[in-house]
Order: structure tokens, then C-alpha cells, then sequence
């Protein structure tokens, strides 16, 4: 019955199942044999179903090669057919024949010895290789494993050691909670009714009523650029009642603004999850604040990141730089009724404000204390070209022993906080080997994936699992990351402190001689320098900022006194040793002095630009199509937009051929005050 289901079986699978046992050699020659079909073999023996069972059992536990096993039923197929034409019976064949396996052993000891020495020694080098590579995963899953338990070691928590001075500090010199104060009372002036919107809350609106008040105050000093693109318009939605009442009952607000900038120190303690205190998360709009993870003393938190400075929160910056700019747009309101002397009151307060703002040296806060100081050189600059009236002789002396009085550090990148930003995150990524170095965790690496997107708190996956191994050893380690992120702080210091003109932009721009757009450009070169390929910022601006600001200093004090030789001359001075400065406005591009002149009956100050010569203070008006419009927005940002183009070697930039305007007065007289 057996052998008639096989046969019916074959005879319905046709021609496919001929083709699915016809050799590939027999294939390309366009035959179709079917030879390899043992049941097709067995079939046609024409061999009783005990027989035809004993042969596929046998042939079964040979373990041979398809084309063998074919061959294999075939010789036994016929010795059983030879058997039945002699009339033996088929249970005197099947005794005879013995037990399968060990026929099976014997045939393929046969059939092995009849293979060429090749084969033979390929099936061997198959059995070896198959057996290294075991032996190759077994080792690397023990690798694996063995990184898996590896955990880092956080021995210092630097972000206390930070916060320590500002901890140490009596809430009675702190300027924070004054900020917070002044700030509260200030948006209490706003009635945020009539501007409510469906969906949007009083609070939000009232905030943004706020700030547009401050906007629109701060626009009515005119800009001293008065060039194409020189409209200011904010498109208020205020009427001037509403702008008129606001200004009208800030003087609280103020008072206690200026308050804050007499004390010591900002006095925000920086953490993760942002501030403890209710009042602050209330004022900052926080919610409520979010326990930490980890179970006790010494226990390795779920995050790697909790508690690093990585993830410490900054959400007082805007706060502080709204006070700035609340009293800048009282100083320039203030130009604009005829007293500078109320307007200088601000800008020290500013100046303080910047000052505390810069600590801790985290680069964040030093540019928000750079911007904070660049209001206040913008309104002098904007005060004395449109309203030189509301300076007395007073008050130009005044503000130039404010400007000259600011310390050089403040405009010197301060990169420790940069440095310890780092450290902290290698003993939170890197295992630690008690000498200073080690190799990157799966933790570690986990977490670094996940910064900025919320990530990093989840358990493993298996690809994790698998590949930490292979990328912890291809990747730099805890010693090497350091050393090159040291190296590349080192070159920024330098460049930080040295004169703008002779920055040596390689050195900034490049990690162990690699350029730093180049490390992404490869997966091999990222995976290597992983985590310094997401982590180095694009710092070189920041540095760069911080020469800006020494050149606005200068040229704010520089036109101070051109306006103070006006009124001792009787008349713009011609240059600047007719003026009297005392101290000389240099150009951030070639280290000189700073162009003077007088321009169509106005004073002007201008840098040669990035054609780096002499345009006799033309503005650039390029609209190349092969370089960046400098357009009128360029024109106004004065050494801010020149940023690119500072440092030493660096060539010509032709295209942009002309001068950038730093300043230009009026042509006005003025009678001294």
C-alpha cells in the first residue's frame, strides 16, 4: 500500500518534482533527470514496502552528501530487487541485511573513502571553521555579557561642587529672588484681558503682552543704522494708553531690578530637573518637581544622566535676560525724555546682572551675560547717535568711567564648566579601571544616544547587547576621549584670550588633526570618536562672541568721547588723536586702529571687512550669488557680523567688497549740556 501512495505521489508532482531532484550540472545543461529522487528510486525498484522502509531508514542514517544518498538507495534498492528475482522472501533479506544503523555506518565509511582528497578536506575545513566560530560566539557572548555588568563608577558629583559657592551664599545676597520679585511685579501691570486668545492661558498671555511692552519701548530710540532695512516696526498690538500706563506704575518693578544688581551673586542653584522651591517653579511655570531615581547612597540611578551636568537645568536664563531687557527699555525710554542719567542707573544694573549671569561658567550662561552687556552697547550707541542732547558733560563722563570700569574677564570665554562638563560624563559612560581610564558601558552608550530626547532610561536591547563589545573596543576610551577633549579646551582657551587677529582657526576646528566636520562624515570615523562627535559644540562662535564684545566695548567708549570733543571742539573731531580717546578702538580684523571719519557731515567708525582693505567706509552691498547676501541686517550687526571672518591666515573675501559700519553718528548740532 505503501509503495502505491509513493508512486501515485510522484506521478502527480511531474515535472517539478523532477526539477527539484535533478542536479544543478544537469540543470544548466537543460536536462531534467530527477536522479537525485530516492523515493523515485525506491519506487522503481519495485521492492516490497519492508524493504523499500529499510532503505530509506538506512539511507537516512548515512548523513551523506543528497548525491550520495542517492546513490546509496539506488545500490540497495537493487540488491533487495536482485534478492526477490532469486525468490528469496523479503523477511530473509531484511534478517540478512542486519541492523540499519550499523549498515549506515558502514556505507558511509564506504562512500567517504571513495570521495577525492579535496572534498575531504573541505568537509574537514567546514567541521573546523564550523567549530571556531562557535567557539568564536561562545567567547564573545562572554564578552558581552561581562560588559553588560559593567557599570560606571560616579565618583564625584560635580554638579554640587558647582552649585557650592552659590549654596554658600546667604539668601540676603542673592539677586535672584529680587529678579523673581521685580519681574512678578512687572507682568502684574499687564491686564492680559483684552488680548486673551481660546486656548491659550492668562499667565502665557500675560507674559507675552509683557515682553511685548519691553519690545515696543525699546524700539522708540532709534537705531543708529539708518540704512536700508532699518524698519523697526513690531506691529504692536498695544494701543499707546496700555504702553503710556505700564510705564507709568513700573518704577516698583524697577527699584527692585536695580536692587538685584547690587547684590553678590545671581544665587540660582542649578539642578536637573530645574529648582526645588515652589515659588520658582510656579514663576518658571515647571509644575511640579519630579523625585529622583536612584534608591540610596551610592546607587547607580536608572538614568546615567541624573544629577550630571548634562542634564542640569537652565530655565532662569530667559527670566534674567527679560530683567535686561526691561531695563533697557526703561534706559532707552529714558533717552528719549532727556535723562541719560536714569538710562546710565539701568546700564550698570545691567552690567551686574551680566556679571552674575556668567556664573556658573557654564557657556550658556557666559552668552546670555554677553548679550545682556551687548543691550547696553547698542542703546549708547543708538543714545548718542539720535539723542546726543540728553547726555550732559555729567553723563558722558559717567558712562565712559562705566564702560572702562568693566574687567577684561568678562570678555574671556570661561571654559572650566566646559571641562567639568565632560569629566562628569566620562565616569558616567566609562567603566573605571582606578587609573584613569576605561571603556565605554552599554549604559553609557544608551545614554549618550538618548540625550536631548528623553531616552537613555530604558533596559537594554538585544542589538545593544550584542554590539557594545565591538564598539566599545573600536571606540575611544575614557583616557583617550579626555585627552582630546582636553586638547581641543586647550586650543580654545588660547584662542579665547588671544587677540582676535591672531586665532589660529585650525586649532579650533579640528580634533587629533581631523577637522571636526570631517569626524561625521564616515561611520567609521563617528564610531570612533563617539561621544566627542555629538558632544564637541561648535564653541569657536562662542569664543569668537566674546571678542565681539571687547570690540563694542571700545567702540561704545571711543563714541562716548568723539561726542564729548565735539562739544569741547565746537565740531565733529577729524580723527581720533583730535579727539583725545583714551583708549583707541582697534579693528577686530587686522589688529589696527579702528577707521575713523567724517562721512557726508557724520562721524563714522567702520572695519576694513572681509576683503580685509580700505573702502573708505563704503558698506558692503554684495548680492553674489556665489557668496552669502550681505544684506542690510549684516550692515547693522556691526563686529557681529564678522565673526567668520576674524583670526589669523584667514584670506581676502573679495566678493565682499566694501567696509562695515560699526557706528555712524548724526549731523545734528547740539549744544553741550
Amino acid at each position: 500500500m505503501q509503495e502505491h501512495e509513493h508512486d501515485h505521489e510522484i506521478a502527480h508532482d511531474g515535472l517539478w518534482r523532477r526539477l527539484r531532484h535533478t542536479p544543478l550540472t544537469d540543470t544548466l545543461r537543460g536536462r531534467v533527470t530527477g536522479s537525485l529522487d530516492r523515493e523515485a528510486i525506491i519506487a522503481r525498484s519495485g521492492i516490497p514496502p519492508a524493504l523499500a522502509t529499510l532503505v530509506r531508514e538506512t539511507v537516512r542514517s548515512t548523513g551523506l552528501h543528497r548525491d550520495e544518498k542517492a546513490e546509496v538507495a539506488r545500490d540497495l534498492a537493487e540488491h533487495f530487487r536482485d534478492g526477490i528475482d532469486r525468490g528469496e522472501s523479503p523477511e530473509r533479506l531484511e534478517e540478512d541485511f542486519g541492523d540499519p544503523a550499523a549498515a549506515a555506518a558502514l556505507i558511509r565509511r564506504s562512500m567517504m573513502r571513495k570521495r577525492s582528497w579535496c572534498s575531504r578536506q573541505a568537509g574537514l575545513g567546514v567541521k573546523v571553521s564550523a567549530a571556531a566560530l562557535v567557539l568564536l560566539i561562545s567567547i564573545y557572548l562572554v564578552v558581552a555579557f561581562n560588559d553588560w555588568r559593567q557599570s560606571p563608577n560616579i565618583a564625584v558629583d560635580h554638579l554640587a561642587a558647582m552649585n557650592a559657592p552659590i549654596a554658600a551664599t546667604p539668601v540676603s545676597e542673592r539677586a535672584w529672588p529680587l529678579i523673581r520679585e521685580g519681574l512678578t511685579m512687572s507682568r502684574g501691570l499687564v491686564d492680559p484681558e483684552p488680548h486673551l486668545e481660546i486656548g491659550v492661558p492668562a499667565a502665557e498671555t500675560r507674559r507675552g503682552i509683557h515682553a511685548e511692552l519691553v519690545t515696543h519701548a525699546r524700539e522708540g530710540l532709534p537705531h543708529w543704522y539708518d540704512g536700508p532695512g532699518n524698519d523697526r516696526d513690531s506691529g504692536s498690538r498695544l494701543s499707546p494708553e496700555e504702553i503710556e500706563a505700564f510705564f507709568a506704575g513700573h518704577e516698583e518693578a524697577r527699584r527692585t531690578l536695580l536692587a538685584a544688581a547690587t547684590r553678590r551673586n545671581l544665587g540660582f542653584e542649578i539642578m536637573p530637573g530645574g529648582p526645588e522651591d515652589p515659588l520658582d517653579r510656579a514663576f518658571l511655570d515647571l509644575g511640579p518637581s519630579v523625585p529622583a531615581s536612584a534608591d540610596g547612597p551610592g546607587a547607580v540611578p536608572v538614568d546615567p544622566f541624573e544629577g550630571s551636568l548634562i542634564n542640569a537645568s537652565l530655565p532662569h536664563l530667559g527670566s534674567v535676560r527679560a530683567a535686561a531687557r526691561l531695563l533697557d527699555a526703561d534706559a532707552r525710554k529714558a533717552l528719549i525724555e532727556g535723562d541719560a542719567a536714569r538710562a546710565i542707573e539701568d546700564f550698570e544694573a545691567m552690567f551686574e546682572l551680566g556679571r552674575m549671569v556668567r556664573e556658573p561658567s557654564i557657556i550658556l550662561n557666559q552668552l546670555v551675560g554677553a548679550a545682556i552687556d551687548q543691550l547696553v552697547f547698542q542703546s549708547i550707541l543708538d543714545g548718542i547717535a539720535t539723542m546726543p542732547g540728553s547726555f550732559t558733560d555729567a553723563d558722558l563722563r559717567s558712562a565712559v568711567a562705566m564702560l572702562e570700569g568693566l574687567d577684561e574677564s568678562r570678555f574671556v570665554i570661561d571654559l572650566e564648566g566646559e571641562r567639568l562638563l565632560f569629566e562628569d560624563l566620562a565616569q558616567r559612560i566609562y567603566t573605571d579601571d582606578g587609573d584613569g581610564d576605561g571603556r565605554l558601558t552599554m549604559r553609557g552608550m544608551q545614554g549618550v544616544n538618548g540625550i536631548g530626547t528623553g531616552g537613555g532610561t530604558g533596559g537594554p536591547s538585544v542589538l545593544q547587547f550584542l554590539a557594545t563589545p565591538m564598539f566599545s573596543r573600536v571606540m575611544l576610551s575614557r583616557a583617550e576621549a579626555l585627552r582630546l577633549w582636553n586638547e581641543i579646551f586647550d586650543a580654545y582657551e588660547v584662542a579665547a584670550g588671544a587677540p582676535a587677529w591672531e586665532i589660529d582657526r585650525e586649532s579650533i576646528s579640528s580634533i587629533d588633526g581631523r577637522n571636526l566636520d570631517d569626524l561625521g562624515s564616515s561611520s567609521l570615523s563617528s564610531m570612533r570618536y563617539f561621544p566627542l562627535t555629538l558632544l564637541v559644540p561648535a564653541i569657536d562662535n562662542a569664543i569668537l562672541m566674546g571678542h565681539v564684545g571687547r570690540a563694542d566695548r571700545d567702540l561704545a567708549t571711543a563714541v562716548v568721547g568723539v561726542e564729548a570733543a565735539r562739544r569741547r571742539l565746537g565740531g565733529w573731531p577729524t580723527s581720533l588723536e583730535e579727539a583725545e580717546l583714551a583708549r583707541l578702538p582697534i579693528d577686530p580684523v587686522d589688529g589696527r586702529r579702528l577707521a575713523y571719519g567724517i562721512i557726508e557731515g557724520r562721524p563714522s567708525f567702520w572695519s576694513i571687512g572681509p576683503d580685509r582693505d580700505e573702502d573708505g567706509g563704503t558698506a558692503i552691498t554684495t548680492t553674489s550669488k556665489d557668496l552669502a547676501g550681505w544684506g542690510p541686517r549684516r550692515n547693522e550687526a556691526g563686529f557681529g557680523s564678522l565673526t567668520g571672518f576674524l583670526g589669523a591666515g584667514i584670506p581676502p573675501e573679495d566678493g565682499y567688497d566694501g567696509d562695515v559700519v560699526v557706528w555712524r553718528g548724526g549731523d545734528g548740532e547740539v549744544s553741550p549740556r
